[in-house]
């Protein structure tokens, strides 16, 4: 009786701290864009956060949540420093000179409480993360109101300027005649080859170096898929971890080229070896005085010594093939992984009595 009166207590104990400990919510701060995809890989990974892929463009999906979360900043953010409850964008400097940027906009909200594995900075910075591509916005003119230059500095400054002008012009020049003599020798202009991003379309420009194919058909192929580049991928679970669905599958077809072109050396070497075993055989017939064995055998030789040349020329084919079409198929799949925007929304850590 006693024991059981002790095993009660402990019970009650246990149930009362239960009482008593915060417990946190696993709703998020905002709704998930409609028609968006969830990524489990990745959100399986944090505590803190979801993550969502839409096709909807970025501007499209920062209106949409402006629109919904406008009442809830506000009262999230009565209490907060100016910039809370309204995105902030930043903008990474296109490197290529092209007319997209890749923007992450972010709207802080609320947490009450620090969540599960996070610290006082997440509580405060919670919100909502977008990211995608969008055009680069030109700047705005603004005209000069200095004065002009005159005396001896108008005439540094000119002569700077002609310095900077004749630096451009030799250096373009050297970049044409460059380019002239790549083209020369290959039959394809480098520098536009090398504009084309080698993710995921660098098994198609080595078909292009290769000779296997032009570089028209690679420029055609890069118009119907160029936004494959500046796309989003959801997580990829692989033997190693996990890594964006991209390169999961640009990487194993990379493989798959390799162990075929393997296969085809293995198989070729393979014939050579039976030929040369079966020449040793034939000598030492005749060695022998059997010449009738080895007129046979030298008959087998031949034969051998044609599927030898047919194993060879097999080689050769594999070490030029063309898998052009494989990587066709590459960007079809990554075609329909591929998402414009993604989102990122923290969890709702609030906490509840139980």
């Amino acid at each position: 009786m006693k024991k059981i009166s002790v095993l009660f207590t402990i019970i009650s104990i246990a149930v009362l701290s239960l009482a008593v400990v915060p417990a946190f919510a696993t709703t998020l701060l905002a709704p998930a864009y409609p028609g968006s995809v969830a990524d489990p890989v990745a959100s399986a990974q944090s505590q803190k956060a979801m993550v969502y892929f839409s096709r909807a463009s970025l501007s499209t999906v920062r209106e949409w949540y402006q629109q919904r979360l406008a009442k809830k900043s506000a009262a999230a953010c009565s209490d907060r420093s100016e910039g809370c409850g309204t995105f902030t964008q930043d903008c990474t400097t296109a490197s290529t000179g092209g007319p997209m940027t890749q923007c992450t906009d972010r709207m802080v909200l609320k947490w009450n409480a620090i969540p599960p594995g996070g610290s006082m900075v997440d509580a405060y910075n919670a919100g909502v993360d977008l990211e995608g591509w969008q055009k680069v916005s030109e700047p705005a003119g603004t005209q000069n109101t200095s004065p002009p230059m005159t005396g001896q500095a108008a005439k540094m400054m000119a002569q700077i300027n002609a310095a900077e002008d004749q630096m451009q012009a030799e250096s373009k020049q050297l970049i044409q005649q460059i380019q002239k003599e790549g083209q020369q020798q290959s039959g394809v202009d480098v520098v536009r080859l090398g504009a084309i991003p080698d993710m995921p379309f660098g098994g198609l420009k080595q078909e292009v170096l290769a000779g296997h194919h032009s570089q028209k058909e690679l420029e055609t192929v890069y118009k119907k898929y160029h936004l494959l580049s500046k796309a989003f991928y959801p997580l990829h679970k692989t033997g190693k971890g996990t890594e964006t669905y991209n390169r999961w599958l640009v990487d194993q077809t990379w493989a798959q080229i390799k162990t075929s072109g393997r296969a085809s050396t293995r198989k070729a070497l393979g014939a050579g070896e039976n030929a040369a075993e079966l020449a040793r055989k034939m000598q030492q017939l005749v060695h022998q005085g059997r010449m009738q064995e080895a007129q046979i055998l030298a008959q087998q030789m031949t034969a051998a010594q044609q599927r030898g040349m047919t194993a060879g020329a097999k080689m050769q084919v594999a070490r030029n093939q063309d898998h052009w079409n494989e990587w066709l198929g590459v960007l079809k799949k990554l075609q329909a992984h591929a998402y414009r925007t993604k989102i990122t929304i923290d969890r709702a850590s609030r906490v509840s009595e139980q």
